[in-house]
């Protein structure tokens, strides 16, 4: 049985852990920030292996 979050059809898909190539989505959004020039990121956790990351 899988412990993978199912991703909703609301959630915005931000790309993949660079960890285990799991779908990250904008519902795993840990923090949102912008960086200096202005551009946002975000740190997610990745609902596979629960490692805090930037999506790639």
């Amino acid at each position: 049985m899988s412990t993978q979050k199912s991703i909703n059809q609301n959630a915005t898909r931000l790309g993949v852990c660079p960890h285990c190539q799991t779908t990250i989505a904008s519902v795993d959004i840990l923090i949102e920030y912008e960086t200096g020039d202005g551009q946002p990121k975000v740190w997610t956790e990745c609902p596979c292996c629960h490692e805090v990351v930037h999506p790639e």
